[in-house]
């Protein structure tokens, strides 16, 4: 009896050891599967990395953050994508061009700039036209305007009509050939080219100009050209103020900002003074009202027939251009 009751015992204590084990090995298994599943997935995360598979983590370090317009209490500011935000300069967002002062807020109201005011809602370029109170102290040359090599400027001494010839000078010298001296005429001594004043202005070694009149043949144009051109391209028609901005011309024209890249190429010739004009009228013989009253000559018309072609009275025509000398 006590026998079988110490075997019952003994058989009692194995089972128990036998469970604990059991149990032990378990939880080993699923620490040791859940630890290769862990680097099975880690292995895989660094090969989708590498491989440029969509991650998360390739997001993260890939994307990039397009500049935002932000608003404050105190106003508007262009944050870029760097997270910085533009000072103190001009910027084209959606095909307007924006100032921001040198606090970062965009600029509102008006901003007389040597001889124009520039209009400005919310930071967005609204209006150019010109300061006809603005007047410079200088004598002999006024409306300067600088880039890192030239300096552009009118001549008040050889005005023609209410125009100014525009001349130009290096200031800067690379070399000893470069001569930083000599003034040049914009278009030669042949083919001087005219601005108003006030309205020259030089940028990445391209001059514009513009002539404000009641000849629209010649005036009312943005003219864009570089020193010693035979081409210039114009912009507009009937422009009343405007600025050159990395390579492009904002001009405003019948109450709109327009934005020119590329104008209409014309060949650069001569302006032909009105005593030009009334010299080649008198060597014709013919009269036109405004130019010469005493040479007033009766012009009797052809009168076409059959045989004879319609015969075309002569019109004369100011060619644009600077003036002839």
């Amino acid at each position: 009896m006590r026998k079988h009751s110490r075997r019952k015992k003994r058989s009692l204590l194995a089972n128990i050891f036998i469970i604990l084990i059991s149990i032990c090995i378990i939880i080993i298994s699923v620490f040791v599967i859940k630890s290769i599943i862990s680097q099975v997935t880690k292995i895989k995360l660094r090969a989708d990395v590498n491989f440029g598979e969509t991650t998360a983590t390739s997001i993260a370090i890939t994307s990039k953050k397009e500049p935002i317009l932000i608003e404050d209490s105190n106003g508007i500011k262009y944050k870029k994508e760097d997270d910085t935000y533009l000072i103190d300069d001009w910027v084209e967002i959606d095909n307007s061009l924006y100032k921001f002062n040198q606090e970062g807020y965009a600029i509102n109201g008006e901003i007389k700039d040597q001889g124009q005011v520039l209009i400005f809602d919310k930071g967005k370029l609204t209006k150019i036209i010109k300061d006809n109170t603005y007047k410079e102290s200088s004598v002999e040359y006024f409306s300067e305007a600088y880039s890192d090599e030239y300096k552009v400027y009118l001549s008040k001494e050889e005005m023609v009509d209410t125009y100014y010839p525009i001349k130009y000078k290096r200031i800067s010298s690379t070399n000893e050939l470069n001569d930083t001296t000599t003034e040049y005429y914009l278009g030669g001594e042949d083919n001087k080219q005219y601005s108003s004043e006030y309205l020259v202005q030089i940028e990445s070694n391209y001059i514009y100009f513009l002539c404000m009149g009641e000849d629209k043949s010649f005036c009312g144009k943005v003219n864009k050209m570089r020193m010693n051109a035979t081409l210039k391209e114009t912009f507009g028609t009937n422009v009343e103020g405007y600025i050159a901005i990395n390579g492009r011309v904002w001009y405003y024209e019948n109450g709109a900002i327009h934005r020119g890249v590329n104008g209409e190429k014309e060949e650069v010739l001569p302006y032909q003074k009105l005593e030009d004009m009334k010299e080649t009228l008198e060597t014709t013989n013919l009269y036109v009202p405004g130019i010469d009253e005493k040479n007033v000559q009766e012009i009797s018309p052809v009168l076409p027939t059959v045989d004879t072609p319609i015969q075309k009275a002569f019109e004369p025509q100011i060619i644009e251009g600077p003036p002839r000398r």
